[in-house]
C-alpha cells in the first residue's frame, strides 16, 4: 500500500546505535501481512488495498468500489505528527527495540482508528441490504481492522 521511511539525523542514529543490543539497524514495518486471511481464503491485505483505492471496471470505468483511504489518511497523520510520536517513544530509559515498539503501536492505533472512524463514502444500499446493521464502510466482521500489525527487523 504506502511505505514509510524514517531516517534519522545524527541524533536518531546515535540513540540507536547506543540502545540497540549490539544491532546495527532496527526495521519497522506496520501493516497487513501475508497468512491473515478471511474464512474464504482471501487475504486481508489484499481487501485493505481495495479499501484503501477503490476498484474500477475494467470495461467501463465505472467505480465498483469506491476509494475509502484509511491507510493513506493515517500515514498523513503519522507523517504530520511523527516528530512528537518518536521523541516519546525514543528516551534514554528504553531500548532502542522497545522505542520502536511503541512507535508501531502508535502507528497500529492511527490505523485502526481511521478503519472505525471512516465513514464516507458509505455502504452501498445493495451491501446495507445483504448486511443489515452493518453501516461502518470498511467492518463487516473486524477482521482486517484486527489484523493491523507491525513487525520488527533487527539485523546484526
Amino acid at each position: 500500500m504506502s511505505a514509510l521511511k524514517q531516517r534519522g539525523g545524527d541524533k536518531f542514529k546515535k540513540f540507536v546505535r547506543d540502545n540497540s543490543e549490539g544491532k546495527k539497524s532496527i526495521t519497522l514495518q506496520v501493516g497487513f501481512f501475508k497468512g491473515s486471511k478471511y474464512d474464504d481464503g482471501t487475504q486481508v491485505a489484499q481487501v485493505a488495498v481495495i479499501n484503501n483505492f477503490g476498484t474500477r471496471s475494467k470495461k467501463t470505468g465505472k467505480v465498483r468500489i469506491p476509494a475509502r483511504p484509511f491507510f493513506s489518511q493515517a500515514t498523513e497523520i503519522y507523517k504530520a505528527d511523527r516528530k512528537r510520536i518518536i521523541k516519546e517513544a525514543f528516551i534514554p530509559q528504553r531500548t532502542a527495540r522497545k522505542s520502536v515498539a511503541l512507535v508501531g503501536d502508535k502507528i497500529v492505533e492511527l490505523i485502526q482508528t481511521r478503519i472505525t472512524k471512516l465513514r464516507t463514502p458509505p455502504k452501498s444500499e445493495a451491501t446495507l441490504r445483504l448486511r443489515p446493521g452493518k453501516t461502518n464502510p470498511l467492518i463487516d466482521t473486524g477482521l482486517m481492522r484486527k489484523s493491523v500489525l507491525f513487525k520488527i527487523d533487527d539485523d546484526k
